[in-house]
């Protein structure tokens, strides 16, 4: 068993939560910690079981196989967690000013009373709320974080979830899971699935396979699609998602009917009608597309001294001038 405090971090990966740390004990002012341990801050304390090695090195490292971390209790380690959290936001001589007048008790006052700050007399009431804002989203990130352990999910998704979902994110995930695949870039349908396995959440209604259409979108945007057609969409719904046809239609009919997407019909007249000839977009897709299409139709119909009334681009002119049919005719029939 080893209990030290952090003194720095050498290493880490945020997606596996992989975590080369150095640490000081009682027994030893100077340990290099090995493991899985979800980053660290300086000044906290960690409760660890695992197994010293030597490997090719000179000194010995300690691999961690279980472990738990508090808040430090000594004025140094408060200090030193404290600069470290706050850092990008508050000058550090105001963080040393404020442990040097409380002492021990500053993480428990910040976090339940600090109104308690006044006693410093650096510190006015616009600064006290902003320092306790800041410390409650440290506290909040690092729940999420934790949460997110125990679902064996990635913690580098801990700080967008938060600034996506709010202090109330983990409630927000445990009542539907399935939120997370329209709000957090990189959670796919497939994770918010394996996500709502683990809290019992039944997956497989409508309301929820909706999610699994936008995750769909979003991958096939990622390979340049601005939009994809229905009929594909529909058949890949069906294939990765484990689908029958009508239920995969009922996702994405779901998913328009909330305004997550937009469906267009691609049909010109009713001479020239193909069954479910229709593009699906993202929401956000289609915004971009049609007013990118506006400011092109706009611009293309301003008198060219009017384009250029400041500038002296003859180059830019004479494109403008040779501006052919193929790139004219769809301009006049997208979306104003």
């Amino acid at each position: 068993n080893l209990t030290a405090q952090l003194t720095g971090v050498v290493f880490y990966d945020a997606d596996s939560s992989f975590t080369i740390a150095t640490a000081s004990s009682a027994e030893n002012k100077n340990i290099t910690i090995v493991g899985y341990l979800r980053g660290g801050v300086p000044g906290e304390v960690l409760e660890a079981k695992g197994y010293w090695r030597t490997d090719n090195l000179n000194e010995p490292r300690f691999y961690v196989e279980k472990f738990s971390k508090s808040l430090p209790i000594t004025i140094s380690g408060i200090k030193q967690y404290l600069n470290c959290v706050l850092i990008d936001e508050l000058d550090p001589e105001l963080t040393d000013c404020i442990v040097k007048k409380i002492g021990a008790k500053t993480l428990n006052i910040l976090t339940h009373n600090s109104t308690k700050l006044k006693s410093v007399a650096a510190i006015n009431d616009d600064t006290i709320q902003q320092i306790f804002a800041l410390w409650q989203k440290h506290l909040t990130i690092n729940k999420i974080t934790d949460f997110l352990h125990k679902l064996s999910v990635s913690p580098a998704f801990a700080a967008p979830i938060y600034h996506k979902l709010g202090v109330d994110a983990i409630n927000k995930i445990k009542t539907n899971p399935f939120i997370l695949v329209s709000e957090i870039s990189g959670i796919s349908y497939i994770t918010a699935s394996f996500i709502a396995r683990q809290l019992n959440i039944d997956f497989s209604n409508t309301e929820n396979v909706k999610y699994g259409v936008i995750s769909l979108l979003k991958d096939v945007a990622q390979k340049g699609h601005t939009y994809y057609p229905y009929a594909k969409l529909l058949a890949l719904t069906i294939k990765k998602l484990g689908l029958k046809p009508e239920p995969a239609a009922d996702a994405i009919a779901c998913a328009a009917v909330e305004n997550e997407i937009v469906i267009k019909d691609l049909n010109k007249g009713e001479g020239h009608y193909v069954f479910n000839n229709k593009a699906v977009y993202l929401k956000a897709n289609y915004n971009c597309e049609k007013e990118l299409a506006l400011a092109l139709k706009q611009h293309l119909a301003a008198p060219l001294n009017a384009k250029f009334n400041m500038l002296d681009l003859p180059a830019h002119i004479d494109a403008l001038k040779n501006v052919n049919d193929t790139v004219k005719k769809p301009l006049k029939t997208l979306p104003a």
